[in-house]
């Protein structure tokens, strides 16, 4: 079976907090809030949302 674009992009967001906390711009609490709020993406547009969120927030897109 085939990985759907939301299954892909809710890896990557997993793998980019990850990331995050690893490099410091995020800490363990924001990043367990984040991957709650992670699991409760059900649409692109709640991943789009998030995306944008972690970028003006953690700042975390420019640096990984």
């Amino acid at each position: 079976m085939s990985e759907t674009a939301l299954e892909y992009q809710k890896d990557v967001l997993e793998t980019i907090i990850d990331e995050a906390v690893y490099m410091g711009t995020a800490s363990e609490e924001e990043a367990e809030q984040l991957h709650d709020r992670l699991d409760e993406l059900e649409s692109m547009q709640s991943v789009n949302q998030l995306w944008y969120d972690l970028s003006q927030e953690y700042d975390v897109i420019e640096q990984t």
